[in-house]
């Protein structure tokens, strides 16, 4: 079932969306010309990460690149001043629905940028770079440049390019990150989310709330077939009424034909001892890992096993190509797609493009993939989850460089989920699986030199030293190597 509500949004030029905290922000940079948009926003799952880059050709063909925008989005209604507690999952969503707008209404331009780190953003725009090189025959990478000095040629391009333009930086965390590549002039809109509040400096707010009382019944009422206002109004209440928890709630009530007041008492039995860190828990808003961990112990083993593969990669998407290789003993593709199917109609991932298209991806919202990883950590699957994850990674990689091309999205793939992995898992677990870890977060860094993400392997390599003098100590033969390594991929990156 899928359920909609349309939220107008006016806009003046170009725009800047941010979030804060559990409240989301969007902000308005004022140009000239008033835009008037409506966005159709419909409920399949929720929404966290979004496409990379569409072009329209100059021949007028179509390019869709891999992970375009999902069309199942959860929206969180705009409290006019949201409080100290006050709880959203909505910026990311909002900001999916204005730029599929925006490829609506044929803008030449639409590119979605995962902004969580100077090195994920300035990868990104040298991505759009080149799409846009190869689409408009313009001057935009150099052979051997460096990333950010690419970027910065094409914030100079698109202030003076006469054409609309979007331009989506999703999840900042720093002002000063982005101000050096964000264009100053010309019809280029950009849309920035953040939970951040000094970057509201950037542009101004609007906030990205809860679901009013009504909104929420009404959702409940029209996913899950239930006229009980009584009983969702209950559930509702138990959750402060916020998206992310009531799509859990509504997609295993309707999947197993309950009522709320069964919901409940099923939510109330759900042993949080057992699964998470008693320190770790109020960081999540009221009742969310209650409804995570009791939507994924009514999954099969199976499912389960993989949304936990899905949670200690890139939180910025998995591609069904990862997951289709990834695959147990005897499962064919098509199984591997009815896993995700599952795990889809569960409200516990969103699809990233057409969910029917082998080259799409899929991602799991951050707080449902932290609660996942606290739950393995506790429940001791962490260390061979990882160990497994490595053999995975190991594999494809292997096989990825013998067929090496440079700026192979799958090469680039592969070093992001292997970057992510030693984040999520480093400093929990312990050898041989950390020592196979820090081996191969070694040789993401190594992968990312060779496609001339020069930066990338660089803080990536600055990171892998770090871990060795804390692990192996200063003086240790794996340590000195890194560091010889660190010296040569510094001099290998260009001179800005």
């Amino acid at each position: 079932m899928k359920w909609g509500i349309r939220v107008a949004i006016s806009v003046v030029g170009a725009l800047l969306v941010f979030g804060v905290c559990w409240g989301g922000l969007a902000l308005a940079h004022v140009l000239d010309t008033p835009l008037q948009v409506t966005i159709a926003i419909f409920v399949g799952g929720i929404a966290t990460a979004a496409f990379n880059v569409w072009i329209q050709h100059a021949d007028n063909q179509k390019a869709a690149m891999p992970m375009a925008p999902p069309p199942h989005l959860v929206p969180p209604p705009a409290p006019s001043q949201p409080g100290p507690h006050s709880v959203t999952v909505g910026k990311t969503q909002l900001a999916a629905a204005y730029a599929r707008q925006r490829i609506a209404d044929a803008w030449q331009l639409v590119a979605w940028l995962d902004a969580t780190s100077r090195d994920s953003l300035v990868s990104g725009l040298q991505r759009v770079a080149s799409e846009l090189q190869a689409a408009r025959e313009v001057s935009l990478v150099q052979p051997g440049e460096d990333a950010a000095a690419t970027a910065k040629r094409l914030k100079s391009w698109l202030e003076t390019c006469e054409e609309p333009g979007l331009l989506v930086f999703d999840n900042a965390t720093e002002a000063d990150t982005l101000r050096p590549f964000l264009p100053a002039t010309g019809p280029c809109q950009v849309v920035i989310t953040s939970t951040n509040r000094a970057l509201t400096s950037l542009g101004t707010p609007v906030w990205v709330g809860r679901f009013r009382d009504d909104e929420g019944l009404d959702y409940l009422r029209a996913v899950t077939g239930r006229s009980d206002k009584d009983g969702a109004r209950l559930v509702g209440t138990a959750f402060a009424w916020l998206p992310l928890a009531l799509a859990q709630a509504a997609a295993l009530i309707a999947s197993e034909g309950i009522t709320y007041r069964d919901y409940l008492d099923q939510l109330e039995h759900v042993d949080l001892d057992a699964c998470l860190p008693r320190s770790d828990r109020v960081d999540y808003p009221r009742g969310l890992p209650q409804a995570v961990i009791l939507s994924v112990e009514r999954l099969p083993d199976r499912c389960v096993r993989m949304l936990e593969l899905i949670c200690v990669l890139s939180d910025t998407g998995v591609s069904r190509r990862l997951l289709h290789a990834a695959a147990e003993d005897g499962e064919t593709p098509a199984d591997v797609n009815r896993i995700i199917g599952a795990l889809h109609d569960a409200s516990l991932i969103s699809f990233i493009g057409d969910d029917t298209d082998p080259s799409s991806a899929l991602s799991a919202h951050r707080l449902v993939t932290r609660v996942l990883r606290e739950r393995a950590a506790k429940l001791g699957l962490l260390q061979p989850l990882t160990a497994d994850t490595i053999d995975i990674l190991d594999r494809l990689t292997a096989s990825a460089r013998q067929a090496d091309a440079r700026n192979n999205p799958w090469l680039m793939e592969l070093a992001n989920h292997i970057c992510a992995l030693n984040t999520h898992a480093a400093k929990l677990v312990t050898d041989p699986v950390a020592y196979n870890l820090d081996t191969l977060h070694w040789r993401a860094a190594s992968m990312l030199q060779d496609q001339g993400a020069y930066d990338q392997a660089v803080a990536l390599l600055e990171q892998t030293l770090a871990d060795r003098r804390r692990v192996l100590g200063p003086d240790h033969p794996d340590t000195k190597q890194t560091e010889r390594n660190l010296e040569r991929a510094r001099a290998a990156r260009p001179a800005m």
